[in-house]
């Protein structure tokens, strides 16, 4: 046991402080140096024993002088009240005490008004377990967090205390409740929290064989969550499958934020709670960063998420890790660049991964509701560089935050083009065909039946056009016709004898066909030319005197 040095009395009171008193850690008393040694000699050594040990060897120690054991038993009881101030404000821990916490001896036991249950889940920091209440107030199932015995007791507390600071500030949907909090009467803190009785989120999708966009809108649940921690200054820094459940009825619950790192708007330098060498994470889905020791920040958790939509995705993590060691497969995650998720099943059909896969391509596909070109097809484009960029070794070349992140896959989801894919102007063009179907197929339809009916009246006057000038060439080829035969056959006939009728008919048929004529030539110049030309012809015959004519002068001048 840790003795406490020796105080003065009181100059004023002339008289020892009160065991316990705050005067007893301030004063010693006046008197000779070599009797203070003696006592402080005695003090020491009886400080070492057990507290049942200490009056014999007082009573030989100190014989037949009381004011000595006096002196010294004060001393005594001060330090052990000292130690008991110490001891309320921050336990030290027992192995033997607390080991019962983490095994089947503590089925049974009571925490508070609870009574353990069975063991739920075991963790490198501490150990969890359903209980119920036992004073019978309500019916209500919880789930107990210990604090695990081995890590050096004042980190441990105040991860503990991270851990408990950080659930009673989130208030989410999202996010275990955390119901209560304490120290058993062995010292071992624990947390009570909502008991989620759910699934790992990877295992509920595929036992459900979701789809890649039902697995994508339960991952912004994930995100949601996230978010809100992140507002709250909180780091989640161990997202993985196992830390996120979902209930039946579909709500995704984090867990675990045993590990978070409380930043400090004010100085975030400040916490040195989680030391750089002391790791409590899964490096599989830990950012490099992490790996590395370095700061930790909320693009981190950004990196984390990219790693857990990969694998709800593609069904596999994307780095190897049967046959490595544990620095191997660090300097990968640290600085290999994975397979695009939609390319990684190709590794698990053609076997070049060496990852311990236990399903094949065909089984991981129709655990998505789909087969394996398709779902290939669904993952290559948006969705690889969505993950991609999430999970980018550089924190600076990550999304921005967890919100930016939802965000694209929400535009995903909507036919929107993403911030992770160059907007080139085909792109946008093809996002805005599949956002808007029904608009694009019907603009379609319209557009053909638009070129069709342009190409239509195109060929129908086309068509009339070689119409109009075939009429046209036999409507010359029929009025030359009969301007020979009208004026040519009369001038072969009107110098025989018998000739007057043939040439009154000949008169009465050229101003039929004249007339006629005349209606199609009001715009055609040259026509109109020629219908006048006939018409003194015309007159020539019928009464022109200087002409062999029919004697009719009035109809030659009409």
């Amino acid at each position: 046991m840790k003795s406490v040095s020796p105080c003065q009395r009181s100059s004023e009171s002339g008289r020892w402080p009160e065991p316990g008193s705050i005067e007893s850690f301030a004063r010693m008393p006046a008197m000779d140096p070599e009797r203070w040694n003696r006592i402080k000699e005695l003090f020491e050594a009886a400080a070492e024993l057990a507290p049942e040990d200490r009056a014999a060897y007082l009573a030989r120690a100190c014989g037949d002088d009381a004011p000595l054991r006096s002196e010294v038993e004060s001393l005594l009881a001060s330090s052990d009240a000292a130690e008991d101030f110490l001891a309320e404000a921050a336990p030290i821990f027992d192995p033997g005490a607390i080991a019962r916490w983490f095994s089947s001896d503590c089925i049974g036991g009571k925490v508070g008004p609870y009574r353990i249950v069975e063991r739920i889940d075991e963790g490198g920091m501490g150990a969890v377990f359903l209980a119920e209440r036992a004073d019978g107030a309500f019916q209500s199932r919880v789930a107990i967090k210990f604090i695990r015995f081995g890590l050096e007791s004042e980190n441990a507390i105040a991860r503990f205390e991270i851990e408990r600071q950080a659930l009673a500030r989130l208030d989410h949907p999202g996010v275990a409740r955390l119901l209560d909090g304490g120290t058993t009467r062995e010292g071992a803190p624990y947390l009570v929290m909502e008991y989620i009785d759910g699934d790992p989120i990877d295992v509920y999708c595929d036992q459900r064989c979701l789809s890649v966009r039902e697995r994508l809108r339960l991952f912004l649940q994930v995100c949601d969550a996230v978010a809100a921690a992140h507002r709250q200054l909180i780091v989640h820094r161990d997202i993985k499958p196992g830390n996120i459940l979902v209930t039946a009825t579909g709500q995704v619950k984090l867990l675990d934020f045993g590990v978070a790192k409380l930043l400090s708007p004010e100085d975030v330098t400040t916490h040195h709670v989680t030391r750089p060498t002391q790791r409590f994470f899964t490096p599989l889905f830990a950012s490099p960063e992490q790996l590395r020791g370095e700061p930790v920040t909320t693009a981190s958790d950004v990196y984390s998420l990219g790693m857990l939509l990969y694998v709800l995705l593609a069904g596999i993590h994307p780095f190897a890790h049967g046959g490595r060691t544990g620095p191997e497969l660090e300097r990968a995650l640290c600085e290999e660049t994975p397979p695009k998720p939609s390319t990684a099943l190709r590794h698990v059909s053609d076997g070049s991964t060496t990852e311990d896969v236990s399903l094949s391509e065909e089984e991981i596909a129709v655990q998505r509701g789909t087969r394996p070109a398709v779902l290939r097809r669904i993952l290559a484009g948006d969705l690889d560089r969505i993950v991609m960029m999430a999970i980018r070794k550089e924190p600076h070349r990550r999304y921005s935050s967890v919100e930016q992140f939802a965000e694209d896959i929400e535009r995903f989801l909507a036919g929107q083009p993403v911030t992770a894919t160059r907007a080139s102007w085909t792109y946008l063009a093809q996002k805005w065909v599949v956002r808007h179907r029904v608009a694009a197929v019907a603009g379609l339809a319209l557009a053909v039946a638009i070129s069709g009916g342009i190409a239509g009246t195109l060929w129908e006057a086309q068509r009339a056009r070689r119409h109009e000038q075939v009429a046209r060439q036999r409507f010359d080829d029929v009025r030359k016709l009969a301007n020979a035969f009208l004026f040519e056959f009369d001038t072969s006939i009107r110098d025989l004898p018998g000739a007057t009728k043939a040439r009154h008919l000949v008169v009465e048929r050229a101003l039929e066909y004249l007339k006629r004529l005349q209606v199609e030539a009001e715009d055609d110049p040259g026509l109109r030319l020629e219908i006048a030309t006939a018409y003194l012809r015309v007159g020539d015959v019928q009464g022109n005197p200087y002409y062999p004519n029919l004697g009719d002068p009035e109809g030659a001048r009409q």
